[in-house]
């Protein structure tokens, strides 16, 4: 089974890769200590700024980041993200639907129609869970910054398992690897939620034996989280 979860917390979640759980722990004793224990910062110091970092990002949420948000007849046909997932937030309460009317690029040439829509906004329980989260998706000019998003779950830190030092001479840092505990909102543990977001139910179900990586870096006054980097 896997137990490793590299994670940008955002879930979209998509929180990452699942791989299997090395058993190397780099503040383990041993008779012979490797280098990477050798060179292994003082936990507590990690502890103390992954908990800080968790307090602020440590949110699992889904993606939707703007709102109203418009599906076509056409989403529904090809089972869009969106198509499968919001009739389940609505059913939920999170959210209300109207018909609508939207452009929409029709073509490669950029051309755009006005097509009919189902318009889902957030209702009063639903804005309940739109926090601030910053979220970086795409790169270079593509590069888009998100800070609030529709959350399902609250992450704090549990275990501090290994810790995987970079090599690099102009910085340190590494990757610190934890498990976590994990507060979710009613509406995420219900059955049509979770099947419709099946790695939100993967993470709150991990709870205590998944694990999350979480890049760090040594600054000027100490170890600090990166958001967006494993």
């Amino acid at each position: 089974m896997m137990r490793q979860l590299f994670a940008v917390i955002t879930l979209v979640i998509p929180l990452g890769l699942l791989t299997a759980t090395p058993n190397a722990n780099a503040w383990t004793s041993a008779s012979a200590p490797a280098p990477d224990q050798a060179r292994a910062p003082d936990q507590t110091a990690l502890r103390h700024a992954l908990e800080k970092y968790l307090a602020k990002q440590g949110h699992v949420c889904l993606g939707k980041f703007d709102w109203p948000i418009d599906v076509t007849q056409q989403d529904f046909q090809h089972n869009a993200r969106d198509a499968v997932q919001m009739p389940v937030l609505e059913k939920l309460g999170l959210v209300t639907s109207t018909v609508a009317e939207a452009q929409r690029v029709v073509n490669d040439e950029g051309t755009k129609e006005t097509v009919p829509v189902k318009r889902y906004e957030l209702t009063r329980v639903g804005r309940k869970s739109y926090l601030n989260k910053d979220t970086t998706r795409g790169s270079g000019a593509a590069q888009v910054e998100h800070h609030k998003d529709l959350c399902a779950a609250k992450l704090t830190l549990d275990k501090i398992v290994r810790w995987d030092e970079s090599q690099s001479a102009e910085v340190r840092a590494g990757t610190l690897f934890y498990t976590y505990h994990v507060t979710a909102v009613p509406w995420a543990l219900n059955a049509d939620a979770q099947k419709v977001f099946p790695m939100v139910d993967r993470v709150i179900k991990g709870e205590g034996t998944l694990q999350l990586a979480q890049r760090m870096q040594l600054g000027k006054e100490g170890w600090i989280a990166i958001p967006g980097v494993r």
